[in-house]
């Protein structure tokens, strides 16, 4: 029996990956929240489908959070009112509180707790910005103003994240609906080198339908296999313009005959990442045809 394919409790966005640079950014930023308020946690909690993560975690002396440590949601979370609510949560003292008093964080030692949601900018949840404390503690105006701030500035990185992961996922399905419906064949290889680093062969990671179309061979067939694999009887013209593209990153344009096949391409060749290499192609084995007979007869 498959296993049960739970909903999401929140709405969130859980595909998005946030930046290296946008992460030592936030790693400053809680650093120094913690620093200024005197407190031994600032944290930024991501939520994912059943679970919350602690994303970030302050470098402050007492902290008993760890980046990436995930507890369960529907435990009683501090986080978890901030975002069902979509409020600033603040707990002075948990253990007068008979809201909070047997909260999971108490066996932590954190009895106080101040906290903010953080949002994608269509609503959906990301997680949470939070400060707790060992002792009582409202915490003081200028530690809510800065967290307030310290929230906002996440909040503009969040938005910038998600504008550019609307313009990728764009280019990413005009990508896929060129490579799907572009008469020419098109292969995208990953460069396969020597001991000593030099391109010997590539390996297919895809072809296009007009790819299948023109040489006979399915993706199935194709993909995880080597070009010489598919295509042994290749012209030694081949193997010397692979190399000299892989090495030198030069785009190349040549024609070449698959005599397995009795096909006659013209082809460019280029590299769009150091570790790969690509070709388009169109099957002008008629037009050779052509030319050889008006040759004949001039």
């Amino acid at each position: 029996m498959s296993a049960e394919i739970k909903a999401p409790k929140y709405p969130i966005l859980d595909e998005i990956e946030v930046p290296a640079k946008v992460i030592e950014n936030w790693q400053v930023t809680i650093d120094l929240l913690a620093e200024i308020a005197g407190i031994p946690a600032a944290l930024i909690m991501r939520v994912h489908t059943r679970e919350i993560e602690v994303f970030l975690s302050s470098h402050s002396p007492g902290n008993v959070y760890h980046h990436g440590e995930k507890a369960p949601l529907d435990t009683g979370l501090y986080c978890e009112t901030v975002m069902s609510t979509q409020r600033k949560l603040v707990v002075p003292d948990a253990l007068k509180d008979p809201d909070w008093n047997d909260n999971p964080d108490i066996k932590l030692g954190m009895i106080s707790y101040c906290g903010l949601p953080l949002t994608w900018p269509n609503g959906e949840l990301y997680g949470t910005i939070c400060i707790l404390d060992k002792k009582e503690n409202a915490f003081t105006q200028q530690t809510h103003h800065l967290i307030d701030r310290f929230r906002d500035s996440i909040q503009l990185s969040l938005a910038n994240i998600y504008d550019a992961s609307k313009e990728l996922w764009a280019s990413e399905e005009s990508y896929r609906i060129l490579f799907r419906e572009m008469q020419n064949g098109f292969a995208h290889s990953e460069i396969i080198c020597d001991a000593q680093g030099r391109p010997i062969n590539s390996r297919y990671l895809a072809v296009n339908p007009a790819f299948e179309r023109i040489t006979g061979r399915k993706a199935e067939e194709v993909v995880g296999k080597t070009i010489l694999e598919v295509f042994p009887a290749l012209e030694p013209r081949w193997i010397e313009t692979f190399g000299r593209v892989a090495l030198t990153g030069e785009p190349a344009h040549f024609e070449n005959h698959a005599a397995e096949l009795g096909i006659t391409f013209d082809m460019s060749a280029f590299r769009p990442a150091p570790n790969q290499y690509a070709c388009t192609f169109t099957d002008i084995t008629e037009r050779k045809r052509a030319e050889e007979a008006m040759r004949q007869q001039s």
